[in-house]
């Protein structure tokens, strides 16, 4: 155990939850991993959510979203995209601002892969991969 998982006899697993009370009894339920959350703007963003809604669309094969650095708001969300068929970040901002996604967590960039690039066990790369992979992509789409 190390000592970010160890804070005052705490232990800190990463996992976002809540619990429910009813009839005298607390359930808790787990929600998802603080590590999934993008803090933008001092709003708190599902990476989950945004893969979610872009999934839905048929001409998206694969995504994979991440928190970038920005000056502004401290991350910005982009998404990584790997589509089936030709599709531009317009459509796909377009879809997501008809969908049921609050403004503040739409996506500040869009990203056009090849393939998902992902470690040796099939997860996506974290953060910091996916920030260098932006910087060095040409097609993409940012919305300001």
């Amino acid at each position: 155990m190390d000592q970010q998982s160890n804070h005052q006899g705490w232990l800190f697993t990463g996992d976002t939850d809540y619990i429910y009370y009813a009839k005298g009894k607390g359930e808790l339920y787990v929600t998802g991993r603080a590590d999934n959350l993008v803090m933008s703007g001092g709003e708190s963003i599902s990476r989950v959510e945004i893969e979610s809604v872009l999934s839905l669309r048929e001409s998206v094969n694969e995504i994979a979203s991440s928190g970038l650095r920005d000056e502004r708001l401290g991350q910005r969300v982009a998404a990584f995209i790997q589509a089936k068929d030709a599709v531009s970040w317009e459509d796909l901002d377009r879809h997501c601002r008809e969908s049921d996604v609050m403004n503040f967590k739409l996506l500040r960039e869009y990203v056009f892969v090849k393939a998902i690039p992902k470690s040796s066990v099939g997860k996506a790369f974290d953060a910091s991969s996916l920030q260098v992979i932006s910087r060095r992509h040409e097609t993409k789409g940012v919305r300001s």
